[in-house]
């Protein structure tokens, strides 16, 4: 049943090149037998033959045939070489997407409105923004790495503005990993922030890791360098990250 609804379509495409086919190219066969009719209604002489009015079938509009063809083909569509007929055009819908601004919410007051309430502006987006403490106060965060020592000193708004390592005094190799290149590190950066001129009312200080590092930030907390900022600390933070069901290590081999 599908087939034979298809078949006129599937016939249209090599009609419709075959009107656009010139007719000059066509032969006409002369019929030299005497002819049945009366002399008064024979045909015309061979000499007097007239030429066809249009080059092809597809310039006379007016024919009717080639009118309802005409009218199929332009109804019809063509995808991928096949001929098919055309989608339905979507339903219009009297409704369309509204905008935010264009929302009512329901309020306390005026319940005379449409929906009985006055509407209310909508609510402010919540900035994602880190919580700053008040001028003044500064982080000290401490990374004690296995083979080095990193001092970073932050202000309220968690901005570096003293940054110190083991590897920026010239202490290299092996030489890093011990107490005193922490203890150098941590007089240094103490040195650097006091020469910049800031003002710390309050300090809190962030560790991360464990080590030797650690041991010698503290020696160079609780040395004389150290006072200033040492009498200002408020509060210890300890950020190392702890590691709650990781894979066990393999039982050592026995001898």
């Amino acid at each position: 049943m599908a087939s034979a609804r298809t078949l006129p379509f599937r016939v249209a495409c090599p009609f419709a090149r075959s009107l656009r086919r010139p007719l000059s190219t066509t032969q006409c066969i002369r019929n030299d037998t005497a002819s049945p009719l009366p002399p008064t209604a024979a045909a015309p002489p061979s000499s007097s033959r007239q030429s066809p009015p249009h080059d092809a079938l597809a310039e006379a509009q007016e024919h009717p045939v080639l009118n309802i063809i005409i009218k199929a083909l332009t109804d019809a569509r063509v995808v991928g070489g096949r001929i098919t007929k055309p989608p339905p055009a979507p339903p219009s819908s009297p409704f369309a997407p509204a905008s935010m601004s264009q929302m009512l919410f329901p309020g306390p007051s005026s319940p005379s409105s449409k929906f009985g309430a006055s509407p209310l502006p909508l609510p402010p987006i919540p900035s994602r923004q880190l919580l700053t403490q008040p001028e003044g106060y500064f982080y000290i965060h401490v990374v004690a790495l296995t083979r080095n020592c990193l001092i970073t000193i932050c202000d309220n708004k968690h901005n570096p503005v003293v940054a110190m390592s083991a590897g920026k005094l010239g202490i290299k190799h092996s030489r890093r990993m011990a107490p005193e290149a922490a203890f150098s590190t941590t007089i240094a950066a103490f040195d650097k922030f006091a020469q910049k001129g800031f003002d710390a009312k309050e300090i809190e200080l962030v560790f991360k890791g464990f080590g030797k590092a650690r041991t010698g930030f503290m020696m160079a907390l609780e040395s004389q360098q150290g006072e200033p900022i040492r009498s200002k600390v408020v509060r210890l933070t300890d950020a190392t990250p702890l590691q709650i069901g990781r894979i066990t290590a393999p039982r050592p081999k026995r001898r």
